[in-house]
């Protein structure tokens, strides 16, 4: 991919992929889950999107699906004053897009885990005195990348 050269008044240039989110409009298992709102991910376009709405002036270079996904990501990143003019549409490869849970945002223990794969963790830190026991357990999260 080429990319545009940025101006002299592009405070941020952020290079890498988003991808389209669907989070479950109601907590629960995925498997249970019976509509899910979406949403954009990624932290390359979340950072060009936060300096956006702060006054600066950012650039999101990356490539998404000739679908409607990719042009969902780009329409979104834009509306918030991102300069999108870089991204390239690829007519061979789809958008990625993911789910995942309600819960606390999952780590996955194996960063080469293949497409598709389901990723959960669970804190294991035991409850002491000065920690609510809610706090103790996190909720289980799922996270499904396609």
């Amino acid at each position: 991919m080429t990319a545009a050269p940025s101006s002299p008044d592009t405070d941020v240039v952020c290079l890498g992929e988003s991808m389209v989110t669907f989070r479950p409009a109601t907590p629960g298992p995925l498997a249970d889950v019976p509509s899910f709102d979406r949403g954009i991910g990624g932290a390359e376009s979340n950072v060009a999107c936060s300096l956006a709405r702060t006054g600066h002036t950012a650039r999101w270079i990356s490539r998404v699906g000739t679908d409607g996904f990719g042009a969902h990501l780009v329409t979104t990143i834009a509306a918030t004053g991102v300069d999108t003019a870089s991204v390239q549409y690829d007519p061979h490869r789809p958008t990625g897009i993911y789910f995942r849970t309600a819960g606390e945002r999952a780590v996955s223990a194996d960063p080469g885990a293949s497409a598709a794969s389901v990723v959960t963790a669970v804190s294991t830190a035991p409850a002491t005195a000065s920690t609510a026991p809610e706090a103790a357990v996190e909720p289980v999260s799922e996270v499904v990348y396609y």
